[in-house]
């Protein structure tokens, strides 16, 4: 089974991007733990970290089951990072438009200071443009012919061309000369 370069490359980073989910489901949940002993946070702000949590252990399960599904050629695999492509690009457009809005929520905060909100802003879209760079770069790759050749024959050489049959020539009429 023979993979490109471009489709392992894919792979590698859906299982960098699992890991820094994981690494996010942790901190949520640590962050939970804390808040929890601490008694900082209402009831409802407990259950809606863990209910983020849960989202991201959940993609993390999901890109590292696409991830291997990918190195493996499968076909469900790409139609899987194609969805992913999509999904996070539309997330990651939803993010960058509430960062663009953060400045006028804060304007009724004085006690923020004006350089912290624009240093967040700055923050918040270019780690925004990251995924977003990502999925585009995945659709584009996913929905190549030469890719969707790769999953669809799992890797094997496709033939250059269709195998033509060869008459041979004593099954032609003796009269004609040419194929019936």
């Amino acid at each position: 089974m023979k993979r490109s370069g471009a489709v392992t490359a894919a792979a590698v980073v859906m299982f960098i991007g699992s890991a820094l989910l994981l690494l996010m489901t942790a901190v949520m949940l640590l962050g939970g733990l804390v808040a929890q002993f601490s008694a900082q946070l209402p009831q409802e702000q407990r259950g809606l970290e863990i209910m983020v949590a849960a989202m991201y252990a959940l993609g993390m399960i999901w890109g590292v089951a696409t991830g291997i599904g990918v190195l493996q050629l499968r076909p469900w695999a790409r139609i899987s990072a194609i969805v992913m492509s999509v999904l996070a690009i539309g997330f990651s457009c939803m993010g960058i438009l509430g960062a663009a809005i953060v400045p006028r929520i804060m304007e009724s905060q004085p006690n923020v200071p004006a350089q912290f909100v624009e240093l967040g802003v700055i923050i918040a879209v270019v780690g925004m443009l990251i995924p977003l760079g990502i999925a585009i770069w995945w659709l584009i790759l996913f929905t190549r012919k030469r890719v969707i050749l790769e999953f669809s024959t799992r890797g094997a050489a496709p033939l250059a061309s269709p195998p033509v049959a060869i008459a041979d020539p004593r099954t032609f009429p003796a009269d004609k000369g040419t194929p019936p």
